[in-house]
């Protein structure tokens, strides 16, 4: 597979487009839901807004002179319609696989089956996949091995869009918490993590060594005693959230 994905990407680069390092100004980060008062294909004209929108490649329905091409950006959908009439852009999509990143220009119209679609006036390609994702949108492609989700997290979200709601409620749960202690008059603080001594806990550390000191140091498995140090030195309402690192047993159930 990865082997078909570099021949597309020789394929791109004769064509004169870069497989990397592309760039694109949106205005738009997904088409609206809702097809409401938009035109049809057929009675688009100047006076309609273009959009530009970007994003990576879920889905691909080719239709022989057009392809319906669906691109996903923060965690919505959108689909973009390319034409064989336009033929640079034509050329590029059928150069595109999924797991690709595009970006696409023109106007918003009402499909035959009442959904949103951009009419691609210009396609941008962005970036190359060398790996696959597989179609997203298709039923039947849960992926079962569950160890390979906990390796590669990136397949996991590509995959099941509500692990991104997953980590967008860790980073709103550990605001809260700064704010309702920063409240409080708490100093939040930056303790360290290579130490000395195994932190003040009995857990077994990781040991790595400093070259330049030729000292053995230790990962942290509790930031106790730094912060009982600072409680010390005067600083009596503090908090820290950070690391800890225990060599021990693991699974997916640590925290």
């Amino acid at each position: 597979m990865e082997q078909d994905r570099l021949a597309k990407l020789l394929k791109l680069e004769e064509l004169g487009i870069r497989g990397y390092g592309n760039t694109m100004h949106c205005n738009t980060t997904f088409l609206t839901d809702n097809p409401e008062g938009l035109p049809q294909l057929n009675e688009i004209d100047d006076s309609h807004l273009r959009y530009r929108i970007a994003g990576r490649v879920v889905q691909i329905n080719d239709m022989g002179g057009s392809k319906f091409i669906f691109i996903k950006r923060d965690n919505h959908i959108s689909q973009v319609y390319v034409k064989k009439e336009v033929p640079e852009a034509f050329r590029i999509a059928q150069l595109i696989q999924l797991g690709d990143f595009i970006g696409a220009n023109g106007p918003i119209f009402r499909t035959k089956r009442d959904k949103v679609a951009l009419k691609v006036e210009r396609l941008i390609f962005l970036t190359k996949a060398l790996q696959g994702t597989g179609k997203i949108l298709q039923d039947g492609n849960e992926i079962h091995d569950k160890e390979l989700l906990y390796r590669h997290r990136y397949i996991d979200m590509i995959m099941n869009p509500d692990v991104i709601e997953t980590f967008k409620k860790r980073s709103g749960i550990i605001r809260k918490i700064r704010n309702y202690l920063d409240g409080l008059g708490f100093i939040e603080v930056e303790t360290r993590m290579l130490t000395h001594t195994n932190s003040g806990a009995n857990a077994k550390p990781f040991v790595t060594h400093h070259n330049s000191l030729d000292q053995d140091l230790y990962l942290r498995i509790a930031p106790e005693l730094d912060l009982k140090r600072l409680i010390v030195g005067g600083m009596d309402r503090i908090f820290e959230i950070g690391k800890n690192f225990r060599n021990e047993g693991v699974d997916r159930t640590h925290n």
